[in-house]
């Protein structure tokens, strides 16, 4: 259909979707946040210590700082994949 009429399309269902969330959340008395993506992976998200980012090591042959890891090693050692 191109580019922009799919780009449209596409705006529209997660519109409705961001809709939706936000009536269910209100009828359940919780508040919703919307967070920019852009710096989310950069601090671990148990000590808030700043992430060292690495190949995944279930797939060292991809391109790409999927993994991230927390170099704060004595109490925290948190790991895992940036997009979770």
């Amino acid at each position: 259909m191109g580019r922009s009429l799919n780009t449209r399309l596409s705006q529209q269902v997660r519109g409705k979707i961001v809709d939706r969330m936000r009536h269910l959340a209100a009828e359940a008395g919780v508040a919703v946040v919307t967070v920019p993506a852009r710096n989310t992976s950069k601090h671990c998200p148990q000590c808030l210590t700043p992430l060292r980012h690495c190949k995944a090591p279930d797939k060292p042959t991809v391109a790409g700082w999927k993994w991230a890891i927390c170099p704060n090693t004595g109490s925290c050692g948190w790991q895992g994949d940036r997009d979770q």
